[in-house]
């Protein structure tokens, strides 16, 4: 069935990934009895799984990434930052035209 609707959508011209994702997951959800919370837990680490044999297929190792400098503290140094721009200009020389 689903099948199908993915080609009337090709056939009209439209891409079936934007129409029929959520139509797919429904299927899903009924076809693997995703009903429990340890049935879900296991398909949540299926794909985890799966998504990390991915990257390390591509050659990223997601331990060997360079640490990424956390959100809330460049939020900080930036705010910071842009107090003391103020006091910073005022202590600028001004260039005259002998200079």
């Amino acid at each position: 069935m689903i099948d199908k609707a993915i080609t009337a959508r090709q056939t009209a011209g439209y891409d079936p990934k934007d129409h029929l994702a959520g139509i797919r997951k429904m299927v899903d959800i009924e076809q693997n009895d995703l009903r429990t919370e340890p049935r879900i837990t296991g398909e949540h680490v299926k794909n985890n799984e799966e998504v990390r044999r991915l990257l390390v297929d591509r050659g990223i190792v997601p331990e060997r990434l360079p640490a990424a400098e956390d959100v809330k503290k460049v939020e900080r140094r930036l705010q910071a930052e842009q107090k003391e721009l103020p006091k910073q200009i005022e202590g600028l020389e001004v260039p005259t035209a002998d200079d």
